[in-house]
């Protein structure tokens, strides 16, 4: 076991899950006061597109081997990256009086697509698939060691 735990554990971080996606989002002068005044409303509306990869540091596996039985402790899964790529003006709608500037429309982008709290999100969302390409790896290699291995898992938290 010694020589696989050593392999595993030198992979470091490992994403085993890779979700894309296309957000739209809503951004008004709603609580402007010239958006009080008729003509006065913007909306626009943007398409956010980026890969948030989700994974684990193989670092802080635990492995247990009795026989051929092997008790594997995983690590909590976690966001490794999240990289916004782009993002698409879908619909302006400026008002005569008013129009949201580009730098109005990036603070808002950032502020309601915060990086961490939407990755936070699609992690919970998609941690049991993570979790289980996860297992499914290590599976792999403690029984490319040991063929006749019986692999249990646990989540160390």
């Amino acid at each position: 076991i010694h020589g696989v735990l050593v392999e595993i554990k030198g992979m470091g971080e490992l994403s085993v899950l890779s979700v894309k996606y296309s957000e739209n989002q809503t951004i008004d002068n709603g609580k402007n006061f010239i958006s009080k005044v008729p003509f006065g409303k913007s909306k626009v509306v943007v398409n956010i597109t980026g890969t948030i990869k989700i994974g684990f540091d193989f670092r802080d596996l635990k492995i247990k081997q009795s026989d051929n039985n092997f008790a594997v402790a995983m690590p909590e899964m976690k966001v490794l990256s999240n990289e916004r790529k782009d993002f698409t003006v879908v619909s302006d709608q400026s008002g005569l009086f008013s129009n949201i500037s580009h730098e109005e429309l990036m603070k808002a982008i950032n502020k309601k697509f915060d990086k961490n709290e939407y990755a936070e999100k699609v992690l919970k969302e998609n941690a049991g698939s993570a979790q289980q390409s996860a297992e499914a790896l290590i599976k792999s290699q403690i029984q490319g060691f040991d063929p006749k291995a019986k692999i249990t898992f646990t989540t160390d938290k």
